[in-house]
């Protein structure tokens, strides 16, 4: 389920970067075409995490034991759909607020991340006791 989600975020990155650039580029403020290129940006490259950790979590690699690595994938997930997704409903419905959503998604990414880094210490950790 986890490949499926971050394929689906990875093309719809592609499809939503499209359409801004060919579509809504013209309508856009320069402060809404930075936000959402950001949000862009931030989507494509999580996308790939989540795909490389849904597919590490599946393989026969000794990091796919460890449950954090399935708690920073839910975390990677939510985080990019609050804070991309809140940027691009902020760009498309201005009169709500939409973007006031961004930074609890940004912080889940934060979390994300550390959760990943403590998968990576808990490793090393694990390594060092064979």
């Amino acid at each position: 389920m986890m490949l499926i989600l971050g394929s689906i975020l990875g093309l719809t990155a592609i499809a939503f970067g499209a359409y801004i650039e060919h579509g809504l580029q013209a309508s856009l403020s320069a402060e809404q075409l930075h936000a959402v290129s950001t949000a862009l940006r931030y989507q494509q490259l999580h996308a790939v995490i989540i795909c490389v950790l849904a597919l590490a979590k599946e393989s026969h690699w000794r990091v796919a034991k460890y449950v954090s690595l399935q708690i920073a994938n839910v975390f990677f997930i939510l985080g990019t759909l609050l804070f991309s997704g809140s940027i691009y409903l902020a760009t498309w419905l201005p009169q709500m607020q939409w973007s006031k959503l961004a930074p609890f998604g940004g912080s889940l990414l934060m979390l994300a991340w550390l959760t990943l880094s403590w998968t990576g210490y808990t490793l090393h950790k694990d390594r060092r006791k064979t």
